[in-house]
């Protein structure tokens, strides 16, 4: 409510509020009577209490003579107890001496019988020039006593002194102890101020117009009764309550009986002597009624509250899917107690979805800075404290550029600010620094919290340390550089490989074919000459230049496998391993081996590819199964975590284990020539197209009891 204000009746101060306190220098008795003289007219003429204390140098009559002269009728309003003037010895120095305490309950009183009389409030005024050297200090505590008295009554005072009585120090007093110094000499009138009152006096004006706003815009009703229950005033969110205006209830609604909430009056033994008709519910769903006695449950709150003289607040009941939160209050000399009722539902639905929130956001896996609109920290989350190293209290109010590491670009806060300033969300990244100087990469979103109206309010970043992240990109974009390296140094390698490849099919197996050729002449052509020793010399002649024939054609196929396109289709693998076993017997017609194929086995991938493959794999169990009475080979499948796995199973020669990693390595072989023929390539080439389809290939065997190779082809 907005503060009303009172005319001064001094031109120089002009309307001023209730609780102003005045003190006035003066030098002659004229310079009292054209200050107070204005005073006081101006405060019978607005319908307040005028009371003047008097001392030398003037006298109660030479006032009144005074106050008559401009105001003809002033009789009149002392006969109305509106005006009174008394000397100093009859208000300051009762029974002889200056009692502080007493002096301000007097005031009070003079108060609350101006207020009953129908009076505004009070204007008074008091010279000290009755005052001793020795009852300086009670009296200046009295004007500091005052002062504060004032602030909380509709009062205003003019104190007044005599400068030719007054020392320095006692000006000083003075001066400290009121709002405002008046000084009146040689006619000429001058107003000081006082600085520090004047602060205190704004910041008491912003508190009260604070709860002014508060008292209008709370949601909760606010209500001010006579003793009668009247309702003298309310705010707009009780006259909403009651479906009127608050001019409508003013005067006419009595609060206990028409609030839509609960009001109970109870007894010192309990017994519930009123209840209005929202606290009939609770009567109801308690199975009681007014002259019974409440609950235990409540009876001790009741008792508590009498004892204690204290009001209890924040007594939770429900009622149906309706929360209300009750207070009791002791009335001053009467043997009850009154209980309040508010409906908080939907405060306690809010502070549900505010604890929800805050839950949500304080423990939320990102850091979350919340700042003003000036960029000025206003909230931060536990795991920003964590991570930065910052606490709470060393950020509030600061600039989220403590954060800053210079690694940033000023290009990404310039952009960041000009679209959140715009009412858009950014997006990017930060390096920023921590407190103990450690770098940390940030993905942030930055966006503005807006009020109903559009505004921005604030600003909010949530931002999650990819610190980790941007450390695996880098050791992720090295290893690619030296894959490409690596790749760029393979591709160097099989150029190499291609044309040792060609020089090995054209230049090597050239001179191979003419020492083969040339033995088999000689062989042929001088056989008569020759003897025994020099023909098994020409046989093995002919045999190593046969047999590294077969290993240049066996690496070459294996160059080929590894740089030939894939041209992938789905392959009857069952089909061909059948045809497969036929071209074998076909070979060798005087073999008996029994071949078990399971049917209809489909892969997917390059037919000519599986088919070196099987043959290799299907070749080696008919080698190593030569020896064998009774030979067996079978191709089947299995499955293996869920996947299909293939396998080709003999008994044959079989392996030691021992030496399973020499197994697929090319040129390497487990057993010696003489016994089993071959290059030691066919694994070799196995692995390589298995592994150019995507899949594994491994073995298990064991010595004269066969071996078995599984292979994948996703």
């Amino acid at each position: 409510m907005a503060e009303i204000m009172r005319k001064t009746g001094i031109d120089i101060i002009g309307d001023t509020t209730w609780g102003t306190h005045l003190s006035l220098f003066y030098q002659t008795r004229e310079d009292l009577i054209d200050i107070l003289v204005p005073y006081f007219k101006a405060g019978l003429e607005n319908n307040e209490f005028c009371m003047w204390i008097t001392s030398e140098p003037l006298a109660v009559e030479e006032a009144k003579s005074a106050m008559k002269k401009t105001l003809p009728d002033f009789e009149h309003y002392i006969i109305k107890k509106q005006a009174e003037i008394i000397s100093y010895n009859e208000w300051y120095l009762k029974d002889g001496i200056f009692n502080l305490q007493e002096v301000l309950n007097g005031l009070v009183d003079k108060l609350s019988q101006a207020k009953t009389k129908g009076y505004d409030g009070m204007r008074i005024t008091g010279n000290t020039a009755w005052l001793e050297k020795k009852d300086w200090k009670s009296f200046a505590d009295y004007e500091e006593a005052i002062d504060n008295v004032l602030s909380y009554y509709p009062m205003m005072a003019i104190c007044s002194y005599s400068l030719d009585k007054c020392r320095a120090y006692e000006i000083i007093d003075v001066v400290r102890n009121h709002q405002f110094a008046l000084i009146k000499r040689e006619g000429k009138l001058e107003l000081i101020q006082n600085i520090e009152k004047k602060r205190v006096r704004e910041a008491l004006q912003k508190s009260e117009e604070k709860y002014r706003i508060l008292y209008e815009t709370i949601k909760d009703g606010i209500v001010a009764t006579d003793m009668d229950g009247h309702i003298l005033e309310c705010n707009e969110a009780y006259a909403g309550m009651l479906g009127y205006s608050k001019e409508e209830i003013k005067n006419t609604a009595k609060f206990p009986s028409e609030n839509p909430y609960p009001v109970l009056r109870i007894a010192q033994d309990g017994t519930i002597l009123y209840a209005n008709s929202s606290g009939k519910f609770f009567l109801h769903e308690w199975n009681c009624e007014v002259g019974q006695c409440i609950p235990d449950f409540l009876y001790q709150f009741i008792t508590r509250a009498f004892h204690t003289k204290a009001i209890k607040k924040g007594i939770e009941m429900n009622h149906g899917d309706r929360i209300f939160s009750f207070t009791i209050v002791p009335v001053k000399d009467t043997p009850y107690v009154n209980l309040y009722g508010v409906d908080i539902t939907e405060r306690k639905q809010m502070e549900e979805g505010l604890r929800k929130l805050s839950n949500a956001v304080e423990q939320n896996p990102c850091s979350i800075i919340i700042t003003n609109t000036g960029g000025k920290i206003e909230y931060v989350n536990s795991k920003f404290v964590q991570l930065t190293g910052y606490t709470f209290d060393e950020v509030v109010g600061k600039n989220p550029r403590i954060l800053k590491s210079g690694k940033t670009p000023i290009e990404v806060y310039e952009q960041l600010w000009s679209v959140i300033t715009s009412g858009n969300v950014w997006h990017g990244e930060f390096v920023n620094k921590k407190k103990n100087g450690e770098l940390y990469w940030e993905s942030a979103s930055v966006s503005p919290i807006k009020k109903a109206d559009g505004t921005i309010a604030h600003f909010v970043a949530i931002k999650e340390d990819v610190t980790e992240q941007k450390r695996f990109e880098n050791e992720l974009r090295k290893q690619r550089d030296q894959l490409e390296y690596l790749t760029a140094q393979l591709t160097a390698a099989n150029k190499e490989l291609e044309a040792f490849c060609y020089s090995v099919s054209h230049d090597l197996r050239a001179p191979l074919r003419g020492i083969d050729g040339f033995s088999k002449a000689l062989m042929e052509d001088y056989a008569d000459t020759l003897d025994e020793q020099g023909k098994n010399y020409l046989h093995r002649i002919r045999t190593a230049s046969q047999r590294m024939g077969q290993l240049i054609n066996d690496l070459l196929n294996l160059s080929r496998i590894t740089r030939s396109e894939m041209r992938r289709k789905e392959v009857d693998l069952s089909a061909m391993v059948k045809t497969l076993a036929l071209e074998l017997r076909e070979k060798q017609p005087e073999r008996r081996v029994e071949f078990i194929v399971a049917d209809e086995l489909i892969a997917n991938g390059d037919p000519q590819l599986l088919r070196i493959a099987m043959e290799n794999l299907l070749n080696n169990a008919w080698k190593f199964t030569k020896t064998c009475m009774h030979a067996k080979i079978e191709f089947g499948f299995t499955r293996r975590n869920g996947s299909l796995v293939y396998f080709i199973r003999d008994n044959g020669a079989g392996f030691d284990m021992a030496y399973i990693d020499k197994l697929f390595a090319a040129f390497q072989r487990l057993h010696s020539s003489s016994e089993f023929e071959g290059t030691g390539i066919g694994l070799a080439t196995v692995q390589r197209i298995i592994q150019r389809h995507g899949g594994k290939i491994w073995a298990e065997g064991e010595v004269n009891k066969g071996a078995t190779f599984y292979f994948t082809l996703p």
